[in-house]
């Protein structure tokens, strides 16, 4: 289905204000990177949306979990993952064990994470991870400690790594980096199973490198096996490339003059880190007029941007603000003391549902 077509079904649901997740779309998505990248292991990174029905379903197609909090973590139990990984520097000590004496596995953010570990619970014998830092991230261990405090680092069979938004360029710098210390800390790395490259991938899916960088990890997974003499596992966790194009916002249309409108919503509802487009259901065609879309706040600068339409708009008018799937409403911005209160709505196998 074609994006306008799935605007009219939502102009036909009685409801605004709503968020709906296109679950069809999910399902197509995951289905699409199982096929792209045949030789990973993926994992979808919860942070960017903790929607039970969206994590009931990435279950149930066999994916795994990653997540960066306890809580998360209480709800990849809950939802019954297989495969459930779990970073980062919020964790309390308590916590990691928890999910240790669990069977599920933890990658350690710091040293300081690590030590505090092994002083309460002792050294981990078997299973441990952690996360290596690359351009100067205050996240990970930098190769130096890892050098230096190798001593905590017995039996490392997992390692972790974040390089940002993904590009080719990127990729095999970080590859080429990974192989340098392994192959020069054999003694360290020589027990190393899973390679977590986290996830950050929808720049190669906008330029259409998704098959080379497939290509690129295969071949590094390869050449990393060959030297070790072992197999490993190559982990990708994409969390935004899943969430965002599944979220549509509608909402109603308070005010139309002149050429400004003034939706139910504010721009400060929704993660900045991305642009949002509108959408006019009933007028999807055409260039007539062109409206300014302005949120509903006094922040001079609440402006979703422009829309053009083939006709004048009204209060009876809905929008569709998209997409919005990913850090919005689980991160709860609000402004003016005015809580979102919108209704969930689901669309899978062709029908709409709560």
């Amino acid at each position: 289905m074609n994006l306008n077509d799935f605007f009219k079904k939502l102009d036909s649901i009685a409801s605004s204000d709503c968020m709906i997740y296109n679950l069809d779309l999910l399902e197509s998505l995951i289905n699409r990177l199982k096929k792209d990248f045949p030789s990973c292991t993926l994992l979808y990174a919860m942070k960017a949306n903790s929607n039970e029905k969206i994590l009931e379903l990435i279950a149930r197609l066999n994916m795994g979990v990653d997540c960066a909090s306890y809580e998360e973590f209480d709800s990849a139990k809950k939802n019954k993952f297989k495969m459930i990984s779990c970073t980062g520097p919020g964790f309390k000590i308590d916590e990691i064990n928890k999910i240790l004496s669990n069977g599920f596995t933890f990658d350690f953010d710091n040293v300081s994470q690590l030590e505090l570990y092994v002083d309460k619970y002792g050294q981990i014998t078997s299973s441990k991870g952690i996360r290596i830092s690359c351009d100067n991230s205050h996240l990970g261990f930098s190769i130096e400690e890892i050098i230096k405090y190798n001593y905590l680092l017995e039996g490392l069979s997992r390692i972790h790594i974040h390089f940002g938004q993904k590009n080719i360029e990127n990729i095999r710098e970080n590859l080429d980096y990974l192989k340098k210390i392994i192959k020069n800390n054999f003694s360290i790395f020589q027990n190393i199973s899973q390679i977590n490259f986290g996830g950050s991938i929808e720049d190669l899916y906008i330029k259409g490198h998704q098959n080379l960088a497939s290509s690129i990890f295969n071949n590094f997974k390869i050449e990393i096996e060959t030297f070790l003499d072992r197999e490993i596992e190559i982990l990708l966790e994409p969390g935004d490339f899943l969430a965002r194009p599944i979220g549509f916002y509608k909402t109603s249309i308070l005010y139309s003059r002149q050429r400004n409108i003034t939706l139910n919503s504010s721009i400060l509802n929704f993660c900045p880190w991305y642009p949002k487009n509108i959408a006019i259901p009933s007028a999807l065609t055409g260039s007539n007029y062109i409206y300014t879309v302005s949120g509903n706040s006094c922040f001079e600068y609440d402006i979703f941007g422009t829309v053009e339409t083939d006709r004048k708009l009204s209060k009876k008018d809905v929008a569709i603000i998209y997409p919005v799937g990913s850090y919005n409403f689980n991160m709860n911005r609000f402004i003016h003391d005015r809580k979102v209160k919108n209704t969930t709505i689901y669309y899978y196998r062709g029908e709409f549902f709560e």
